[in-house]
């Protein structure tokens, strides 16, 4: 059972929106071995009609009536909404060991490619002073040296949805003797509106948040790029060059080697 309370007085400013999850059972969920992230939020913001952001909704049935082309999971939904937009408010808390370690507001889209698609639909959770704080401040990954985020996903295994759920964090794992960067992982109970929800995988996002944090950097010092050198941030410019710069060097040589 999930409990929101606000304080209000005429004249005056109302309170913050205070919200608390509440278990109750013979076997207590709490206290089992995987940690708990109970969301609260506005239902009707994800599963309504018109403004949900989690079902197929106006955006499909507008779609559906007048397009002869089908698409399959990329069919137009509510669900492909993105950006700023898409953006729902929800109050995050997170229970480990039968105790609430986390409580407060933030930001929630839907994330994710094909797999928007799937039922279990995976989250982009965001902190923003515009809710509340701007971290998150909790150990998602145990093997990490910080516990401040700023942007943390609940995935849904995406194309490991039916299979294993956690076969892409094995996959990322393998490369955690070398030094190459790969996402953490860690599964978590999930629960939204004190409805059980299964199972999602916190994973690390990937942007330029992510290299800030590890790395000091600022904006304007990197580029970050996908693909076939589609830009995320940033430009093309230095590594254009640099590609160019591998057929007029000889790579047999140590020195170069390492240059490489």
């Amino acid at each position: 059972v999930t409990v929101r309370a606000i304080l209000i007085e005429e004249g005056k400013e109302p309170s913050d929106i205070i919200s608390n999850t509440y278990f109750f059972s013979n076997n207590d969920p709490v206290q089992d071995k995987l940690p708990i992230i109970s969301l609260t939020l506005n239902e009707n913001q994800l599963k309504g009609f018109y403004d949900g952001i989690g079902v197929p909704g106006v955006d499909y049935e507008n779609w559906r009536y007048t397009s002869e082309i089908l698409t399959g999971g990329f069919s137009p939904a509510n669900y492909r909404r993105s950006g700023r937009d898409a953006e729902i408010p929800a109050n995050i808390e997170v229970y480990e060991n039968g105790k609430q370690v986390l409580n407060q507001t933030i930001g929630l889209r839907i994330h994710g490619g094909w797999s928007r698609s799937f039922p279990h639909k995976s989250f982009r959770l965001y902190a923003r002073n515009f809710y509340s704080k701007d971290v998150m401040t909790y150990s998602f990954f145990k093997d990490l040296p910080y516990e401040d985020f700023q942007r943390i996903i609940l995935r849904n295994s995406g194309n490991d949805y039916s299979g294993t759920f956690f076969k892409d964090a094995f996959l990322q794992r393998l490369m955690s003797f070398s030094n190459l960067d790969y996402q953490e992982y860690n599964p978590f109970i999930i629960y939204i509106n004190g409805e059980y929800w299964g199972l999602l995988n916190a994973r690390e996002r990937i942007d330029v948040k992510y290299f800030q944090r590890k790395y000091g950097f600022n904006d304007s010092e990197i580029d970050f790029l996908e693909n076939i050198k589609g830009v995320i941030v940033g430009d093309t410019l230095h590594y254009t060059n640099f590609l160019s710069s591998l057929s007029d060097i000889d790579l047999t040589t140590e020195e170069t080697f390492k240059y490489v």
